[in-house]
């Protein structure tokens, strides 16, 4: 009876300050903190502990949309921390030349964990790798709500909702820098899916969808130019164009053209009219 009011006791007071401890141990084949960092989950939680109470305590402490305030860390989601792997640049060109989504990835990586900020802001506290440990790279605020966010319990409910080929062997979280998409890398035992998450909504490409990956590249080619980038687009991939966008411009001539026409018809015969006036 104890040693439950213990546990009762414990979980209450985790509750109330805001903190879920320990990094889960998740049923799916996730890369795990401690494979990937080779930094035991103790050692992980401290340093987590202590970069929060230096951002809370330090000078640097950013300012809320909502009321013009400053606002600090209230809340951060330990079971929900993931290692997520920078993506190279140009994935699609670079995909056609090996046709291996595994070759696009750097060996960079972060590591993220949920947060939410006082004034009710979702924010991702993202720690790299630095002479053994992991050290303080940003605090990324989110538009999004905070069950918008990623988390291992709502990828496994999309994954439960779909049908995938295979037992799964391997799943990876991985972000392409260019276009602002986090990218869900899935390996199974017959094939690879991608499940992007962006903000802005692509045609034909869809977020929290689950695409094949050779099927993902090509509704991306569609979507993106990326032999079109120019220095002075700073990153950006522009839109592919195709004959359907033309379709407003083509209008827009004829009808120009056609005024134009007119014009010199409406002159021609002011000018036959004068003549026939004056004969």
């Amino acid at each position: 009876m104890r040693y439950a009011m213990t546990v009762v006791m414990l979980t209450v007071l985790l509750t109330v300050f805001g903190v879920r401890d320990g990094v889960k141990a998740a049923e799916l084949p996730y890369d795990t903190i401690e494979d990937a960092t080779g930094i035991s989950i103790a050692e992980f939680e401290t340093i987590v502990k202590n970069e929060i109470k230096i951002q809370n305590e330090g000078e640097s402490t950013f300012v809320s949309e909502v009321d013009e305030r400053h606002t600090k860390i209230k809340n951060y989601d330990l079971q929900n921390a993931y290692i997520e792997y920078d993506l190279a640049n140009l994935i699609i060109t670079k995909y056609k030349e090996k046709s291996n989504f595994q070759s696009l990835m750097d060996e960079d990586y972060s590591v993220k964990i949920p947060c939410e900020m006082e004034d009710g802001t979702p924010a991702s506290l993202v720690l790299i790798p630095e002479n053994g440990t992991l050290v303080f790279a940003e605090l990324g605020l989110y538009n999004e709500t905070p069950s918008d966010t990623i988390t291992y319990d709502s990828l496994e409910k999309l994954i439960s909702e779909t049908t995938l080929e295979g037992q799964i062997e391997q799943i990876r979280f991985t972000y392409a820098n260019m276009y602002h998409m986090q990218l869900v890398y899935i390996v199974t035992s017959e094939t690879e899916y991608i499940m992007p998450r962006m903000s802005e909504a692509y045609d034909g490409i869809q977020s929290n969808h689950f695409y094949q990956v050779d099927e993902f590249f090509q509704q991306m080619n569609q979507v993106f130019d990326e032999s079109a980038i120019e220095p002075n687009l700073n990153g950006a991939v522009p839109y592919r164009k195709h004959f359907s966008d033309l379709i407003p411009i083509g209008i827009a001539l004829i009808g120009f053209l056609g005024a134009v026409v007119c014009i010199i018809l409406l002159v021609r015969k002011k000018h036959m009219d004068k003549k026939v006036n004056m004969a």
